[in-house]
């Protein structure tokens, strides 16, 4: 019954089984079938002959530095697991990547084994598991091995001997042949797929594509709302439209941060798509005040409709279209009276798309599990159960995604076994944390994926200043209860159908304003556009209005930070008269967190270079002082402008024309532009950091501040957490 082959792929002989019996029973039960064997002496320090060929799929990756990570990841100390020698591998290193292969072993050139021990930690320890045999019962699972390299679930089938062209290997002068596991590399994702700022993330797959193949993220403040990313691999992402454009469908004027666009469903039913959205005008304190819209479009890059207004009584609606034809509203029910819950449950009302209004009884179907704070509903119907799925725990570190189910779409819910399929709270060290607010999504040839927000804290302190990030979970069916791969715990990368070509998220981008504004620039709550910004003679002109954090009309256009580490330049030509007239480069996150390099001028009018910060200044929103020391320029002139954020660092610096960039001001705090430092308490704050440009005229003059060019060129440093 066992599957062991010699390289001439016949039976092992009598000898070669005694040899083999020496395996743990678990080891050899799991990789052959084969049933319990006699114990067979001592097995302390035995060497098993395992030789493994890892088929890589990052060319550029060599096979030294592949084998090092493995003896850290693994074995964490290099006394523990010996690799072949550097001179070794000094002269087999091209031949072995011009294969893609590498081979891993505990022993000389000669002698590539294992110890009996290793063997057990080598297989436990990249899948993260107890034991052999839990790994192969749970063949779904993967996990990174290294830069993108992962182990497949075909890992555990040993098969006939191969060299590495295919051919027959010379045999080791052993009495059994050594033997092989064949490891089929497939394509990886690493998490997440929508870095940056692109929180509550909805999928939705038309044909054999997914919008969010569409996939629909919240903006919150930010204008246009609503991000819809297009997939057709869900590994390559692409935004494709933010269809919130115009007054009647949104207006955030005087919304306080973190208000405006909450947790955006995307939907396609009736040969439309349907889009479903909060916008938030007030949410501190006990009474939130949450107007729920829906928008439709007959294709996902619009022209998309007038919003009709459908409820206020809560927030994260979703639309549900039954299979009978009927349509349910879905959504989380406020209660500002805290009877017993402020996060009541969720509401579920029929919805007369005709008639465009609420019909018939509502009901609260399901109010929470003992997590709480219930939020973010997708409603679905799968073999004749509706499932709910929710988000819950807060936005912070105890955020989870929730599934339950029933037979009715009006209930009793029953929680799933786990309660939450998705989560990272009970795993502080886990690579992706903050996971929760899910949606799922079936792709054609039937495997299930789950997408949901996720945060990558930096410093000890474990602030995300990528904000809340989407990423992307393999899952799978099982007793009609879905179950996320390796999960609960979000996995760092995923296989999917696609390769993700990361050259353009690595490449420096060059934004020139030529035509129109690149679709990668939002600003902030109007809608009247051609108050604060317009393009005129290849320039960027921002017209000065009111200060830095304006809830109402500040002229800031700007870019999401979705590297750890960036530089950023751009040129301004801006004439200030006095003090209160300033423009410049910013590194944003809200009205409370910012930086800002400004050109403005003294109170004689002679112009300097001021940095204004606000750090961490809730709830007053001061500035922070004293004020680093001013730097004089001439009166007239254009200014180059930069800032280089490493990690938790930021330095700005600054040029005039024919001259060299050089530092100006200390070395800042880059981690306060982050949910975490927002400013209000836990769940409070839900962005992401910002790079731009602003202008502001207290004088109510209007003054222009006028910009050549912007960059933002990707960088790396040591801390970056990209593989952590």
């Amino acid at each position: 019954m066992s599957y062991f082959r010699t390289h001439d792929q016949s039976p092992l002989t009598p000898a070669d089984q005694a040899y083999v019996d020496l395996l743990d029973d678990e080891i050899l039960h799991a990789l052959t079938g084969a049933e319990k064997v006699p114990e067979y002496g001592p097995t302390n320090g035995f060497m098993i002959p395992v030789r493994a060929i890892v088929k890589a799929t990052k060319p550029h990756h060599s096979c030294f530095e592949l084998m090092r990570d493995l003896e850290s990841q693994v074995f964490g100390v290099r006394t523990t697991f010996v690799p072949f020698t550097s001179e070794s591998l000094k002269h087999r290193e091209s031949e072995w990547d011009n294969h893609k292969a590498v081979l891993i072993s505990c022993g000389d050139v000669d002698r590539p084994y294992f110890s009996h021990a290793n063997v057990n930690r080598l297989l436990a320890g990249i899948r993260g598991i107890i034991s052999v045999a839990e790994w192969v019962q749970r063949a779904y699972s993967s996990t990174p091995l290294s830069k993108g390299v992962t182990w497949d679930r075909t890992v555990a089938v040993i098969e006939q001997w191969k060299g590495f062209e295919g051919e027959v290997s010379q045999s080791y002068k052993h009495p059994v042949e050594p033997y092989l596991f064949n490891i089929n590399i497939m394509p990886q994702v690493l998490n997440p797929i929508l870095p940056g700022f692109n929180p509550d993330p909805n999928i939705c797959r038309v044909g054999e594509d997914y919008c969010a193949k569409g996939i629909a993220t919240s903006t919150f403040e930010w204008y246009p709302g609503v991000q819809i990313h297009h997939s057709r691999d869900l590994a390559n992402w692409e935004l494709v439209c933010r269809p919130l454009t115009r007054a009647a469908q949104l207006d955030m004027r005087g919304e306080p941060d973190s208000c405006g666009v909450w947790a955006p469903a995307l939907t396609y039913s009736d040969n439309k798509f349907w889009l479903v959205y909060t916008d938030v005008k007030r949410k501190d304190g006990s009474f939130k005040d949450t107007h729920n819209y829906i928008v439709t479009a007959p294709k996902i890059e619009g022209p998309w409709s007038d919003p009709v207004h459908v409820n206020s009584s809560g927030f994260d609606p979703s639309l549900f279209h039954d299979e009978d034809g009927k349509k349910y509203f879905v959504n989380m029910l406020w209660d500002h009276r805290r009877r017993p819950r402020m996060f009541a449950g969720i509401r579920v009302q029929e919805y007369d798309a005709e008639a465009g209004k609420l019909v018939g009884p509502r009901k609260t179907v399901f109010h929470g599990s003992k997590l709480d704070l219930v939020e973010g509903p997708h409603m679905y119907k799968r073999g004749g159960y509706y499932y709910l799925l929710t988000a819950e725990g807060g936005t912070g570190y105890d955020h989870a995604v929730t599934l339950c189910r029933s037979k009715s779409v009006w209930g009793p819910f029953e929680e799933h076994p786990d309660t939450h399929i998705t989560t990272s709270k009970d795993h502080p060290h886990n690579a992706l944390q903050r996971a929760g607010h899910g949606d799922f999504v079936e792709t054609p040839d039937g495997k299930t994926y789950i997408v949901h927000l996720t945060g990558r804290p930096i410093t000890q302190r474990r602030r995300c200043v990528l904000g809340r990030e989407t990423a992307l979970q393999e899952a799978y069916w099982k007793d009609d209860w879905l179950y996320v791969k390796n999960g609960p715990v979000p996995s760092l990368s995923v296989e999917v159908p696609g390769t993700r070509d990361d050259s353009k998220y690595w490449a420096e981008q060059r934004y020139t304003f030529d035509k129109e504004l690149h679709k990668d620039f939002q600003w902030l709550r109007t809608p009247e556009t051609d108050r604060i910004f317009n393009l005129q003679g290849g320039q960027l002109v921002l017209t000065g209005r009111e200060s830095i954090g304006s809830w109402y009309e500040q002229a800031l256009v700007a870019r999401r930070q979705t590297h750890f580490s960036y530089d950023a330049e751009t040129v301004i030509d801006f004439s200030p008269e006095d003090e209160r007239q300033f423009a410049g480069l910013t590194a944003y996150y809200c009205r409370y967190n910012f930086f800002y390099l400004t050109v403005t001028a003294d109170a004689d009018g002679k112009r300097e270079l001021l940095i204004q910060s606000s750090q961490a200044s809730f709830p007053h929103a001061n500035l922070h002082t004293p004020f680093s020391e001013n730097v004089q320029i001439p009166d007239t002139g254009k200014v180059k402008l930069a800032l280089s954020i490493r990690n938790a660092k930021l330095q700005f610096k600054y040029a005039l024309e024919g001259e060299q960039l050089k530092h100006i001001g200390p070395v800042f705090d880059a981690s306060i532009l982050s949910d975490e430092c927002g400013g209000h308490p836990e769940h409070g704050s839900f962005t992401g950091a910002f790079v731009g440009v602003a202008a502001s005229d207290l004088n109510g003059t209007a003054l222009p501040a006028k910009f050549d060019y912007f960059v933002y060129r990707p960088e790396h440093d040591e801390l970056d957490r990209y593989e952590v």
